[in-house]
């Protein structure tokens, strides 16, 4: 079994490439907006708050049962992928962050000239 996680800080959008890129996830909520972040993965299903009872520090036996939750073989684990891949399909199907960028772009009346954005 392989497992794949990524941790982010919430800084500049990345908060959203786990799941746009379908990985379910464990949150450690340091920073005011983490532990929105955190009660929205659990509600969707898709991760786990993972020090919810210390936030914001992290305990060893805590953190170690939410890794447990996500890679341990069964119904439970193997819901968090199927949700986060769901997701994942959304997004993709909707054409990303590229999408979102272009929209706003719209929205606010800016026309890009920059060969790097194109």
């Amino acid at each position: 079994m392989s497992f794949h996680g990524i941790q982010a800080n919430g800084e500049c959008g990345i908060d959203t490439s786990p799941e746009s890129a379908g990985v379910p996830q464990i949150i450690l909520a340091q920073w005011i907006d983490l532990y929105d972040m955190a009660g929205r993965a659990e509600y969707r299903g898709i991760g786990i708050f993972g020090n919810r009872n210390v936030a914001p520090d992290i305990e060893a036996i805590e953190f170690s049962a939410a890794v447990e939750r996500l890679v341990k073989p069964g119904e439970e684990s193997e819901g968090f992928r199927t949700r986060a891949w769901r997701i994942e399909g959304l997004c993709r199907g909707a054409g990303g962050k590229r999408a979102a960028v272009d929209k706003l772009l719209e929205i606010i009346g800016v026309t890009v000239q920059d060969p790097m954005y194109t």
